[in-house]
């Protein structure tokens, strides 16, 4: 962590012979549900390129752990609260609309 409190974390898999960077900046307070969206977004498509790539290299073990992810209760979750918080988000603006017509 540096003293701008960001903590940034890297990841090699070998397999892929690609790096992976991550920076989490702990000064903010709130994110921004399309932000948050995007952010997620992006995660889930890096999971499938891995998944190809390791399905294209025949990496059985790679293939296995990347599945399990998709499975996992916490992927699960992350999807269904994103979901979760756009239905909020979108009766939230309903809301606000119906109460100034």
């Amino acid at each position: 962590m540096s003293e701008s409190r960001v903590i940034t974390v890297n990841a090699y898999i070998q397999v892929l012979d690609e790096e992976f960077e991550c920076h989490c900046d702990l000064r903010k307070k709130t994110t921004l549900l399309p932000q948050l969206r995007r952010e997620c977004e992006n995660e889930f498509r890096r999971l499938d390129e891995l998944s190809t790539k390791a399905e294209s290299a025949n990496d059985a073990h790679t293939t296995k752990h990347l599945r399990d992810i998709k499975q996992s209760a916490t992927y699960v979750d992350i999807k269904e609260n994103l979901a979760a918080a756009e239905g909020i988000l979108l009766q939230q603006k309903s809301a606000k609309k119906g109460f100034w017509n």
